[in-house]
């Protein structure tokens, strides 16, 4: 393989992982959401049904990624107050972001308690059996 091809190779793998990463960016807590069924792991691309997703294709997107989409790829007080995944709790309770006041670059006032994407008590009962 050429260095040329290399270089090129790099650059682009290296354009991959950058755009999971700034995404993580945009949502409070994007760094430490974790396995909605192992809580020993991150989930690295949480708008995704794969920790780590080959493609970042539209229909490899779970309905947080599919909101958080539609809301213009950033944070929003609609984002926050929505209930993605469907299990009782707003996208802001599980990121750490209850009164929906966090902005990119801030702390969140309160740690990750859950997936926004994932409804763990059916998704990972359904994983068991």
């Amino acid at each position: 393989m050429t260095m040329h091809v290399r270089v090129v190779l790099l650059l682009i793998f290296a354009a991959l992982g950058t755009c999971s990463k700034s995404y993580r960016d945009r949502i409070p807590n994007g760094h430490n959401v974790l396995d909605p069924c192992d809580h020993s792991v991150t989930w690295p691309a949480v708008g995704h049904d794969s920790r780590h997703p080959h493609h970042h294709i539209k229909h490899h997107l779970l309905q947080f990624g599919l909101d958080f989409h539609a809301a213009g790829k950033r944070w929003t007080g609609a984002l926050c107050r929505q209930d993605s995944d469907g299990d009782g709790r707003t996208n802001g309770e599980e990121l750490g972001d209850p009164s929906c006041q966090w902005s990119v670059g801030d702390t969140p006032s309160h740690r990750v308690s859950g997936h926004p994407g994932f409804n763990e008590h059916t998704y990972c009962q359904g994983l068991v059996g």
